[in-house]
């Protein structure tokens, strides 16, 4: 398992970076290195204390800072583009995007365009890795952008930006577009199977299509009982034409659900941290040592 974060995570909004906000924010990366998180995208809000906090802190927590187009007042780029993390043999590559446009808590700093250096990132990357991930903390048209114009040059793209909440792969031409949930209210799981060929295929939408092919079934086995008890000419005729339907919408999602066959497959799952997930009691101490009980949070 690699454990990553699309960036957004460290402030609530952006630009509010005072005590309190950097207390928190120095927990939170701490504690995403004792997770063991291996790379995370420098979003807008993870920079309320400027870029030079943003190392700093994520140094002593051993978590690698990502962005293909985060550029500093001299032009050049203030983090590495991309890293590779070995799991079992599989190399896994990722590259951060940040929201493009000035930062606000950090004056010259700027997001560049966003899929320019992400694709010269992924171009450079492909050849030595089993897989492609793009950490994106851009709002979503640029993320959808991304995902038109990436094609077979990345897999997926994790975004984060507007505070979405957990939701499905989406589909793009060749690469799917993955919601990073919201806020630490969830945590997602991303199982995939590289042991296939092309582009992947959502598991979950298979499960979907064959479904659909029970509940066509179902249709199909009712429509025909009509047919066979109707004596009206007319009515035979509709019920065929709903027969023909049928049978066309039973073998496309039979299709569909066949896919799968050889591909390479994804399964996104969700949990929501509620009151029935208990909490760490270590944790919890210290949480509250940086937002008392009581006090309003997110």
């Amino acid at each position: 398992m690699v454990v990553v974060d699309a960036g957004n995570a460290l402030f609530r909004v952006p630009g509010v970076g005072d005590e309190a906000a950097r207390a928190r924010a120095a927990f939170v990366l701490g504690s995403m290195g004792k997770l063991g998180t291996f790379a995370i995208a420098a979003g807008e809000r993870d920079m309320n204390l400027g870029t030079d906090f943003l190392r700093a802190t994520a140094e002593k927590a051993k978590v690698k800072v990502l962005s293909a187009n985060l550029l500093g007042k001299d032009g050049k780029p203030l983090f590495p583009a991309s890293a590779v993390a070995t799991l079992n043999g599989v190399k896994v590559g990722f590259i951060g995007a940040t929201r493009p446009g000035p930062v606000m808590a950090a004056p010259g700093v700027q997001g560049g365009p966003v899929v320019e250096p992400v694709l010269a990132a992924a171009k450079k990357l492909r050849p030595s890795v089993d897989l492609l991930v793009v950490l994106a903390a851009v709002p979503r048209p640029d993320a959808l952008q991304l995902a038109s114009e990436a094609k077979e040059s990345v897999d997926l793209i994790i975004h984060s930006h507007e505070g979405r909440g957990p939701g499905p792969a989406q589909r793009g031409e060749s690469s799917f577009l993955v919601p990073a949930g919201e806020r630490g209210r969830h945590v997602g799981r991303l199982d995939l199977s590289l042991s296939g060929k092309g582009a992947f295929v959502d598991l979950k939408e298979l499960e979907r299509e064959k479904q659909m092919v029970e509940m066509v079934s179902s249709q199909i086995a009712t429509v025909s009982k009509r047919l066979v008890a109707a004596t009206d000419d007319k009515v035979r005729q509709e019920l065929k034409a709903s027969l023909a339907t049928l049978e066309a919408s039973k073998k496309s999602h039979q299709q569909a659900a066949a896919s799968g066959a050889g591909a390479r497959t994804l399964k996104l799952e969700w949990l929501a941290l509620g009151p029935e997930v208990k909490d760490d009691p270590q944790l919890k101490a210290e949480v509250e040592k940086i937002e008392p009980p009581g006090r309003a949070s997110d």
